[in-house]
């Protein structure tokens, strides 16, 4: 990676634990994906030429049980952005996610090798999560729609496939995270004093969720646990 500008870096790491990272090259306005090969040696490459304007902001990467690098990310195009994922095996394609623009993507595979992602609708700053189907298509819907929620989103799965999703409550300055975990959305507030929540990141391990943030009346990073 010898790019001058990079950002939005996201790294996952494969059976062989070598790493693969996905980010946005600024000096030529595309998603690019560094993997690390068994001799050590990065191979890098763009992965989504066919485009109009600037796309890869907010990239994510997510490895399936093959290896296999999966990269989602916003789409700015010329007229309307839209959420795109970088396909295995073709790395000059990317597939539609949400036709709507959408912000803070975070990729995530399910234990059946099913990419799923969780952003924020530009439109109507709503939380919204999606996961491919058999057909390649997105099956979306929209997660919390009280005020303007879903930035910085960060997904990940339990044990069970079960999604849970931090994210950065901008109405209120709060933590949220949400979960289908029973089968229904449910929405909790985990942290609500000051202006808290921003930049989390989530691991769900042995039944406990941990979450990372940024507390900006503070500015310190703080620490969740819960289940």
């Amino acid at each position: 990676m010898c790019s001058s500008d990079l950002s939005y870096v996201s790294i996952a790491v494969d059976s062989s634990n070598l790493p693969s990272f996905a980010y946005f090259d600024a000096d030529n306005g595309v998603p690019t994906l560094t993997d690390y090969t068994t001799f050590g040696v990065g191979v890098t490459s763009s992965i989504d030429i066919n485009y109009t304007g600037a796309t890869g902001y907010f990239t994510s990467i997510a490895l399936d049980s093959s290896d296999w690098d999966y990269v989602a990310y916003y789409d700015d195009g010329l007229t309307a952005g839209e959420v795109q994922m970088a396909v295995p095996l073709e790395p000059t394609f990317s597939e539609v996610v949400d036709e709507d623009p959408g912000w803070y993507v975070s990729l995530a595979m399910r234990s059946d090798d099913v990419p799923c992602a969780a952003w924020q609708a530009v439109t109507d700053a709503d939380l919204r999560y999606g996961c491919r189907d058999a057909s390649d298509n997105w099956s979306i819907e929209t997660v919390d729609s009280t005020g303007a929620v879903g930035v910085e989103a960060a997904l990940a799965f339990d044990a069970s496939d079960n999604p849970w999703i931090a994210y950065y409550d901008e109405s209120n300055g709060d933590l949220k995270v949400a979960t289908a975990k029973s089968g229904t959305w449910t929405i909790l507030t985990v942290d609500s004093v000051g202006d808290v929540g921003l930049a989390p990141s989530i691991v769900v391990s042995g039944g406990y969720v941990y979450i990372s943030y940024y507390d900006a009346d503070k500015g310190v990073l703080k620490y969740a646990v819960g289940r």
